[in-house]
């Protein structure tokens, strides 16, 4: 022992200082209250966004009998924790044998969140379930299976050693999909969880618990300096957690009511960026991971989705952006499709090219395209050539946000300059801006009508050509999958089917606008139709069990109908331009006209085959039809459908054109108002978010106030947290510096001050002016802690 005469304090070199390991009782329910708010507020966050059928009591001593479990034996000594095991071993027993029973809860659980997030359509179950079923036993079951390992989880993160990331892991997951979705949770079971959140944070970098595995705990000496061991640096790490949880609540208290006197909006440009990347992170799916990892990261800017591919996505919505500009050299009369994908076949709910093997068969066909230099996609621009009185006009196609792979050309045109590949594409890698002709065709039916009678000079190669490739059309463009689900659509529309007869275009025509009409009234138009469950079939799901789709539907039903009637169809994806379009045009000084193509005009339709002349295209979609098109908004105004009558009602006008049929009135969305107005109807009551569910503007106000509440929420306890830390920074270099001075009595004076500061904590103070050595022997006598 070295002794300083000139001060009378004694220091021993080999001094040791350790804390008993007894926590106060106060330190224990601290750390209960804070796993008893991840526990209870996590799980009742997820059940307040939805309205599942269970059992509320039963989960709720169910979970309170897991907690108190988890509580006792996660705080035992020592091994004596490894008492969770036989604990596990029981529940996994259980699960075992009631897997059954938790398989049909999940599927219970899942159906009511597919209606309420419009994942399915009002009304239809994702997942199939027995009637003999008790969905509210399974349900609860389920939840009371999941929540073993939720609480244990949140319960271990809290008690044996603070781990936020292993917390929040488990916790977030619940808590978000809500929030994802816009949904509203509620507000004291939400600010529980944040709270625990928090104090798991203030408990990990406070370091409660850290040392809890060490045999001795005290100070040790490093030269003239002293450095305090975990049990003593820490003691204060539950009150951390407890003061940080009052500072939540108190932050979300001050931001609830800051947005409430304040007004606060987010900007329109966030809430566009939110609503992409909720939308593609909502549409993610397992069947397709690549297109659904690039809509995600499309997200930030422009997205478009892979053509072909049916039902990925529970709604439409639209951002009023150009997609093509187009330059007429003449300002014309009717609609125009571009076109830019072709699907010739139908499986796993998704249009492609046929099998390899199906153009490996047909070569010798190729062959002869490629010699005679006259492929499929050609066969219109020289079936309308050979009509007398044929138009021929230029446009010069500028792609200003989509695939350059694909281009967007009339029908019609002469795509002789282009890549043409098999019977169906026309592809290129770079180009964004192009030009071409094509032969302007008004009515198709018109363009039949005369071209039977009065195509001329049509060349013996494109006869040869044509005779050929119309038998593999036969062959092949009336393939339609062997299943139950499209069989059931067989069954359903077979009086259509049966009555079929004839090829010419007349009797092509006919058949068609049969489909067409027995579609119409048999469905709704909607952009928000809801996603197609991965346990259905595209086509049948629409038209037997959710009846409400938009334009790929309605081709893709189509097709399949026609296909079952001997027509040959396909499926196609573009832009539609209207005679409207042209009247709004810009007017160039050479006699042009220049149309700026939104992506609202997106759309897909039907493509089928007429002897002689080639691919065209055929309307299915109600309001298209009838040309009666506008840019789709993401709430569609309404139109009515009357097969004897043709009755359209929109948001601005109605219009009434008469048409024969047999069969009465089918309420419909279209994307169009009416050229011509007599009566005017607005329903904007509600809107429909991106999120794929309908709510008024009060809950959308309610949705944003929560986000910001939650955004300024974490801001604070961001800011708080960093002062702490800034705070006990500054405090250890200060303390770290005091015990490293030049002068050594004046660093032991500091580690005896602090020694002292630290037994206060613990109570143990000198109220009586004892000395220094009576004050330390009385310290080691009540408290064991000088060794």
């Amino acid at each position: 022992m070295h002794t300083f005469s000139d001060s009378g304090i004694s220091v021993r070199d080999n001094i040791t200082l350790s804390v008993s390991r007894k926590i106060l009782p106060l330190k224990h329910i601290i750390l209960a209250f804070t796993a008893a708010l991840g526990c209870y507020g996590g799980m009742f966050t997820f059940l307040s966004y939805f309205e599942f059928s269970i059992n509320k009591a039963m989960l709720i001593m169910y979970m309170t009998a897991f907690f108190i479990i988890f509580t006792v034996i996660l705080n035992l000594p020592g091994r004596l924790k490894l008492l969770i095991l036989p604990a596990s071993i029981l529940y996994e027993t259980i699960f075992v044998r009631q897997r059954e029973l938790f398989i049909n809860g999940f599927k219970s659980i899942y159906n009511v969140m597919a209606q309420r997030l419009r994942i399915t359509g009002e009304g239809i179950m994702y997942y199939r379930i027995d009637a003999d079923v008790d969905q509210t036993l399974a349900s609860t079951s389920f939840f009371i299976f999941a929540g073993f390992i939720y609480m244990l989880v949140i319960t271990y993160a809290v008690y044996c050693r603070p781990h936020f990331i292993a917390g929040l892991l488990v916790s977030f997951a619940p808590v978000e999909i809500g929030l994802y979705f816009g949904l509203k949770p509620s507000y004291p079971a939400f600010i529980a969880v944040a709270a625990y959140w928090a104090a798991t944070v203030a408990l990990g970098v406070s370091g409660c618990r850290d040392g809890d595995s060490r045999s001795t705990a005290g100070f040790i000496r490093k030269g003239n300096d002293f450095y305090a061991k975990s049990h003593i640096k820490f003691s204060t790490g539950e009150f951390t957690g407890f003061i940080t949880i009052v500072a939540t609540v108190l932050i979300f208290a001050a931001a609830m009511l800051f947005v409430k006197f304040s007004g606060y909006e987010r900007s329109e440009k966030i809430d566009n960026l939110r609503s992409n990347i909720k939308t593609a992170v909502s549409e993610f799916t397992i069947d397709d991971v690549p297109a659904s990892m690039n809509r995600i990261s499309t997200s930030f800017g422009n997205f478009s989705a892979a053509p072909g591919k049916l039902g990925q996505f529970s709604d439409i919505s639209y951002k009023n952006e150009t997609d093509l500009r187009l330059t007429f050299d003449r300002k014309l009369y009717s609609e125009i499709y571009f076109k830019c994908f072709t699907g010739s076949y139908y499986s796993e709910n998704q249009w492609n090219d046929f099998p390899k093997s199906v153009y490996k068969d047909n070569q010798q066909l190729f062959d002869l395209m490629q010699a005679n230099n006259l492929y499929p996609q050609d066969f219109l621009n020289f079936s309308a050539a050979a009509v007398p009185d044929s138009a021929e006009c230029m446009v010069k196609v500028s792609q200003l946000a989509k695939n350059p792979r694909y281009l967007y050309l009339p029908y019609g045109a002469d795509t002789s300059g282009f890549e043409r590949k098999r019977d169906s594409s026309v592809k290129s890698d770079t180009l964004r801006e192009y030009s071409t002709s094509f032969q302007y065709i008004g009515s198709y039916e018109d363009f039949l009508s005369s071209g039977c009678s009065e195509k001329t000079d049509i060349s013996e190669s494109f006869s040869e050509t044509e005779q050929q490739y119309r038998e593999f059309v036969y062959n092949n463009y009336l393939q339609i999958p062997d299943n139950h689900d499209v069989n059931a659509v067989r069954q359903k529309y077979s009086g259509v089917i049966e009555n079929c007869s004839g090829k010419s275009y007349e009797d092509v025509y006919s058949v068609m606008n049969r489909i067409r009409n027995v579609i119409a009234f048999d469905t709704e138009y909607t952009l928000s139709p809801g996603r197609t469950p991965a346990t259905r079939d595209f086509v049948s799901y629409f038209l037997l069990e959710n009846k409400k789709g938009y334009c790929s539907h309605y081709a893709s039903a189509g097709i399949l109908l026609a296909r079952m009637c001997g027509i040959p169809a396909r499926y196609a994806e573009g832009y539609i331009v209207t005679d409207s379009d042209f009247s709004f045009a810009v007017q160039n000084a050479d006699g042009s006209c220049t149309i700026d193509v939104k992506d609202s005009r997106a759309h897909a339709w039907a493509e089928i085959y007429i002897d002689g002349f080639g691919w065209i295209p055929f309307e299915f979609t109600p309001g298209y039809d009838a040309g009666i098109v506008a840019a789709e908004t993401t709430a569609p105004p309404k139109v009515t459908v009357v097969i004897n009558e043709t009755v359209t009602e929109t948001a601005a006008a109605s219009e009434t054109t008469g048409q024969a049929a047999e069969t009465s009135v089918s309420e419909e969305e279209t994307t169009a108002p009416a050229s011509e107005t007599s009566s005017v109807s607005s329903d904007t009551s509600q809107t429909q978010s991106a999120g794929g569910f309908v709510s008024d503007d009060r809950n959308n106000n309610s949705k944003n106030s929560l986000l910001t509440v939650i955004i300024l929420s974490a801001a604070f306890i961001v800011i708080i947290i960093s002062a702490f830390l800034i705070r006990r920074q500054i405090n250890t270099n200060k303390r770290r510096k005091s015990f490293a001075t030049e002068n050594s009595n004046q660093n032991a004076v500091n580690a005896y001050l602090y020694m002292i500061t630290l037994l206060g904590f613990l109570g143990i103070e000198n109220n009586s002016n004892m000395t220094y050595l009576d004050f330390a022997e009385y310290a080691e006598k009540n408290s064991g802690f000088f060794h």
